[in-house]
């Protein structure tokens, strides 16, 4: 309930409005890996921002045969898919459908 009155949202508002803001934040998250996963295909060697250490490393799952559905990495679906969730939550907001 705090969180309602922080923001000022009613309890209805409130799932909409994190809708969008998660979809953003995914938006960006897997734009960034897709970035990054061009990047290992022009330079295998590469050394990428999100290898932190040996045991968190970004790298050792891009080159995974299980990051890719076929040849398509799964980060590109992400990019795909999280506007059509922002634009929901969008929807979702302003209280409108898309049919008439």
């Amino acid at each position: 309930m705090l969180i309602y009155t922080l923001y000022g949202l009613s309890k209805e508002e409130l799932p909409s409005n994190s809708t969008s803001f998660f979809a953003i934040c995914g938006f960006i998250a897997a734009f960034t890996l897709s970035i990054e996963k061009l990047h290992i295909l022009q330079n295998p060697n590469q050394v990428l921002p999100c290898d932190i250490s040996s045991i968190f490393n970004c790298q050792t799952v891009m080159k995974s045969p299980y990051a890719n559905l076929g040849n398509i990495p799964y980060s590109f679906f992400g990019v795909a898919g999280y506007p059509a969730v922002m634009l929901a939550g969008l929807f979702l907001i302003q209280n409108t459908t898309l049919t008439s």
